[in-house]
């Protein structure tokens, strides 16, 4: 992965490839941050990633990449919203491992 790309702090590229269409990636993986990422962390990261993929700078991806980033930054900004989306990814995580516990 080149650090040209965007992705150089993840493995992952959430926006095409060969894993499109066949995963769902975290906000975490779409920001290329970890799971521990500082509000600071987060917003350098979306601010990074809102230069390079705004509509304006890029017209003919429609936005869409651009989207998936801002939903992104708006949950793990957000302290209310991150532990929400971090106690129903584990809950998914757990359902996933352990698909006939209640």
């Amino acid at each position: 992965m080149s650090s040209t790309d965007g992705y150089a702090r993840s493995p992952f590229n959430p926006f095409g490839g060969e894993a499109r269409g066949r995963r769902t990636y975290t906000h975490y993986e779409i920001l290329g941050v970890p799971r521990d990422a500082s509000k600071a962390q987060i917003k350098a990261a979306f601010r990074g990633l809102a230069k390079k993929f705004h509509p304006d700078v890029l017209p003919g991806l429609e936005g869409t990449k651009f989207q998936k980033i801002v939903e992104a930054y708006r949950v793990l900004s957000d302290p209310l919203k991150r532990k929400a989306y971090d106690l129903e990814a584990a809950d998914a995580e757990h359902r996933r491992i352990w698909p006939y516990s209640t």
